[in-house]
């Protein structure tokens, strides 16, 4: 299905259908079950894997050929029949669960903490009439100035021509990798990456990217195209050193990503292609494609945004990228063994790849990965260090 065809169908009230299903189940006491999953935590946590989420949930759904209802708060219900359906609801929700980072909480009497809620319709068909209700009444509560702000086939095409007449120029933003050894940070590669929360700020502010899957995912596929595009075109905008860009795996099995190669020559020796998580095991058998046609041609490739929640769950090894990017987590701040145990795990075990510990916000995650024998570190606290180095 494309964007196009997707958002149209958001203009559908899932909370009315929702309340129907909850009546009609109410009334008939059917055998079956949902979940309330609360999505929309993740979502203002800033992950991109948003767009993972929904498609999972959505093959769960036709899989069991149940229901699921996309709420405009972001998050989404699945219904389904009973007690053979919930194997693989909870399958899914797991799999979610682990690939977004989240802690490994379940409903009680603290629910709105809670990832996600459950419902026997047999028996709690009043509590989940009442979430339909109150799902209803909070997209009704929305002003006209939050509807128009709601991800839309109309505010997209609002917002895709806006973008393609920006100057993303003034919105490229570059972050070192550096190599800590021997009194560091030695620059090693610089990531060029356009933030998309600048570039919502700028062309639309207040339209909700995160309110639509597929919108963001649409909006990240432009945003390789016209940096490509502008990154060829503008040679003087690449770092003299090696570089990195974050690029959706079908990008790079793109015409557009071609025309990029052929621009920039002999400079693609050195630069760094880092393929999203979620994107890279959204489709492993491209993402297999995509690593060697790009290690073909010269580039080196990145796995970015690795966790060691995740990692045991990954064989690393097999995915065979020169380049692992693992987050720097609250967990690892903390002193948790298991997170120390996992992430040796993922060095012991990828002894070919070079591993990255990003988003080292502070010099004591830094101390953290060098106890690990890490090499390579990204992040304010690399900044800040090289900052203080040019004095």
């Amino acid at each position: 299905m494309t964007t196009a065809r997707r958002l149209e169908r958001k203009t559908r009230n899932d909370e009315q259908e929702m309340l129907a299903f909850a009546r009609q189940a109410a009334v008939g006491r059917r055998r079956a079950a949902a979940v309330h999953v609360h999505l929309a935590r993740a979502a203002e946590r800033g992950y991109d894997s948003y767009v993972f989420a929904i498609n999972s949930f959505t093959a769960v759904a036709t899989q069991l050929k149940g229901k699921l209802f996309v709420l405009r708060s972001r998050d989404v219900v699945l219904a389904y029949d009973g007690a053979p359906g919930e194997e693989a609801a909870q399958g899914a929700i797991l799999g979610v669960r682990r690939l977004l980072d989240l802690p490994n909480v379940e409903s009680d009497a603290a629910e709105e903490r809670a990832f996600a809620t459950w419902y026997d319709l047999a028996v709690d068909h009043h509590r989940f009439v009442e979430l339909a209700e109150r799902a209803l009444a909070d997209r009704q509560g929305g002003t006209p100035a939050d509807e128009a702000l709601e991800p839309s086939l109309a505010s997209f095409n609002r917002f895709a021509g806006l973008f393609e007449e920006a100057d993303i120029s003034l919105l490229l933003r570059r972050q070192p990798v550096c190599d800590m050894a021997d009194g560091g940070p030695l620059p090693v590669y610089h990531e060029l990456y356009v933030s998309i929360g600048d570039l919502q700020a700028r062309l639309l502010p207040g339209l909700k990217l995160m309110g639509d899957a597929y919108l963001f995912q649409h909006v990240t596929r432009l945003l390789d195209r016209r940096a490509l595009a502008l990154l060829a075109g503008r040679p003087e905008l690449l770092p003299m050193a090696a570089f990195g860009l974050n690029l959706n795996v079908s990008t790079v099995l793109s015409e557009d990503f071609a025309a990029f190669d052929q621009a920039i020559g002999e400079r693609r020796q050195g630069v760094v292609l880092e393929f999203a998580r979620m994107d890279a095991l959204a489709d492993i058998g491209a993402c297999l494609v995509a690593r060697d046609r790009a290690r073909a041609m010269g580039y080196i490739v990145a796995l970015d945004g690795l966790s060691h929640l995740i990692t045991p769950y990954i064989r690393l090894q097999d995915l065979d990228f020169d380049i692992l990017k693992v987050n720097w987590i609250p967990e690892m701040r903390e002193g948790d063994p298991t997170a120390r145990d996992q992430l040796r795990g993922v060095i012991d075990r990828c002894r070919e790849s070079r591993v990255v510990l990003c988003h080292c916000d502070t010099v004591s995650a830094i101390e953290y990965g060098q106890g690990l024998g890490i090499p390579l570190y990204q992040g304010r606290a690399v900044d800040g260090l090289i900052a203080a180095r040019r004095g």
